[in-house]
């Protein structure tokens, strides 16, 4: 499954107070996860299917719960900076007059043999 954000107003600054608190310097999505494994010959893709984007929206406390829920953005991983981000995220959010964050959802399945 994919989320895929509309390159709003906001988006540009909600990324860059995540990409200052993640652990993470590259985050890559399910697509560019299996090209990777293919160009390494770890997984020979014999099939696949991506379904239409459904547009799916959630109040920004159910939002910030499943940025929570990741292993980036987790209180465990972020440790001393959970608060600081979630600060930060929710200030951008009501900056914009965001109550409801809206995206596309992608569902993704690949099938095939490792290599």
């Amino acid at each position: 499954m994919e989320n895929v954000h509309p390159q709003a107003l906001y988006r540009d600054e909600f990324v860059s107070v995540i990409r200052r608190h993640s652990a993470l310097e590259h985050h890559d999505d399910f697509a560019a996860l299996l090209a990777n494994l293919e160009a390494t010959g770890h997984f020979e893709r014999e099939g696949g299917h991506r379904t239409r984007p459904v547009p799916f929206e959630q109040s920004v406390d159910d939002y910030m719960a499943m940025l929570a829920s990741t292993s980036s953005l987790s209180r465990a991983t972020l440790g001393e900076r959970a608060e600081a981000f979630e600060h930060e995220a929710r200030g951008v959010l009501a900056r914009h007059q965001i109550d409801k964050v809206r995206f596309d959802v992608v569902g993704m399945v690949a099938w095939g043999r490792p290599s």
